[in-house]
């Protein structure tokens, strides 16, 4: 049923390009959060700067000075080889709506162990139908999490100019 109302929002959208709400039902009802975050372990283990960076949205792209060592730096900031990845879990999530304009950023948190234990904090633009080039990573978070009395170490970050 789901890809007989993506096809029909595709065609709807040929017809109508323009159309917000089109375009923000088109985004939600594509985007899958399991495929992407896989995706993002992937590109950690192998260390695929290609596809990280592919994956930022467009503000990053254009943005962020030497994007692609940035990458390399962050994947180089985990100390050894990486042993395992947990199961992500989701963090905050974000919906905004205002007349025409729909946002929607979800926060999604991934454990990552290798000499050390660290945590990856990606925060997901899903939605957006203003600029719908800015769907994608909008942050993209290493740090070594807080131990008790302690807090959180950040190691490296990517992030959009506009999020705050």
């Amino acid at each position: 049923m789901a890809k007989i109302i993506v096809s029909i929002l595709a065609f709807l959208l040929m017809i109508f390009p323009n159309s917000k709400y089109l375009i923000a039902e088109h985004q939600s009802l594509t985007f899958n959060m399991d495929a992407s975050v896989s995706s993002v372990v992937n590109a950690f283990k192998a260390k695929d700067i290609l596809t990280l960076e592919a994956m930022m949205c467009q503000n990053i792209k254009d943005n962020v000075s030497e994007l692609r060592t940035r990458i390399g730096e962050m994947f180089d900031a985990i100390d050894g080889d990486i042993s395992s990845i947990s199961k992500w879990e989701r963090g905050y999530s974000r919906e905004e709506r205002n007349g025409q304009m729909r946002l929607y950023h979800q926060e999604i948190r991934v454990n990552i162990a290798a000499t050390k234990t660290y945590c990856l904090s990606i925060v997901w633009g899903i939605v957006d139908n203003v600029t719908p080039k800015e769907t994608g990573i909008l942050r993209i978070t290493l740090f070594i999490p807080p131990a008790s009395g302690t807090q959180s170490q950040l190691v490296a970050e990517i992030r959009t100019t506009g999020l705050a």
